[in-house]
């Protein structure tokens, strides 16, 4: 691990979250009597952070938004490649960038392909091919070792729960929203 001269640690960092976003205010239809009301989950979400007597605006804002962490990595920098050719257009900008459960699936599909293949030189010759690393300033390992395999088993994790997530809660209201990407280097 690399660090700068302020000691902060150098590298490529890579975020995946989900979101979800949900009313956070409502108008009484019971008594009819057109008072703003606040959704509980809100205030309690506003509670839980201190945030209970912040400025809120409760007329025009009617939803509130919840970024939730579902994968981490530190320079795996074959997977980074991947969104910035395939989600980012190929601009390696660390910008958040928006990533369709379509891509998810897509990047499942093709590490599956890589980690499928029982013979090793063909599954080498695959990795090479279709989830190469990339190189960046402290961008990490070009080794296509345990470590390279392990990081593709790792996203493959989580990139399945993802989407199993999203066929389990379909209907239900509580699908995420939409994924992002993000990097930082």
């Amino acid at each position: 691990i690399h660090q700068n001269k302020g000691g902060q640690l150098m590298g490529l960092d890579m975020y995946f979250e989900g979101n979800f976003s949900k009313r956070a205010f409502y108008e009484d239809k019971i008594t009819d009597s057109k008072e703003i009301l606040i959704d509980p989950d809100f205030e309690s979400a506003l509670e839980s952070i201190g945030f209970e007597n912040a400025p809120v605006e409760f007329s025009n804002w009617n939803y509130y938004s919840i970024n939730i962490p579902i994968a981490y990595w530190r320079k795996v920098n074959c997977i980074h490649n991947w969104f910035v050719e395939n989600v980012q257009g190929g601009n390696d900008n660390c910008e958040r960038s928006y990533v369709s459960d379509e891509k998810i699936k897509e990047l499942v599909e093709e590490i599956d392909n890589i980690l499928s293949e029982p013979d090793p030189k063909t599954k080498l010759a695959k990795a090479e091919a279709n989830l190469p690393n990339t190189t960046g300033c402290f961008f990490g390992s070009q080794e296509y070792d345990k470590y390279y395999f392990e990081d593709l088993k790792y996203t493959k994790e989580r990139m399945q729960a993802c989407l199993d997530w999203q066929n389990k809660m379909a209907g239900t209201g509580k699908c995420f929203d939409s994924f992002y990407y993000q990097s930082s280097w």
